[in-house]
């Protein structure tokens, strides 16, 4: 029984962290008629490569389709893994924008955070900051910016 445990211990180890370690996904409701999905991308390693941000509208007559009608799409370059995503109003023009916190997976664990703004159903890059330290305030940031 031990020889089992320690092989599938050794197994974890060697495979690289891609294989099993799950990504990042998270549906965002946006309003009532729009649905965001924010990823990482797939088949890649955790701590490098890109996430993305798709929106979905629906109708009155299909609020339960959340992801059924795509409207637009942002890929975007990460160093470190999501954190966490928030919607929050940076501009203060009563229109939340999509924050994505994104740490960084060396020593320092530094910061990274970037906002879009929904326009014409699609997001676009708001604004962006990075290398901040790890118990740096991304929102502040943000605004500051």
């Amino acid at each position: 029984m031990n020889r089992r445990l320690t092989f599938a211990l050794l197994v974890l180890l060697i495979l690289p962290e891609s294989l099993w370690a799950e990504r990042y996904v998270q549906k965002l409701k946006i309003s009532p008629l729009l649905t965001a999905v924010i990823s990482e991308g797939e088949f890649e390693a955790r701590s490098t490569g890109s996430f993305s941000i798709h929106l979905y509208s629906n109708t009155a007559e299909h609020r339960e389709e959340e992801t059924t009608f795509f409207t637009g799409a942002i890929v975007c370059p990460r160093d470190g893994v999501i954190e966490k995503v928030k919607l929050i109003d940076l501009d203060r023009d009563q229109n939340p924008e999509i924050v994505v916190i994104v740490r960084s997976v060396g020593s320092g664990g530094y910061l990274s955070g970037y906002a879009f703004k929904i326009q014409q159903s699609s997001p676009v890059t708001f604004s962006s900051v990075s290398d901040l330290p790890s118990d740096a305030d991304v929102i502040k940031e943000l605004v500051k910016k």
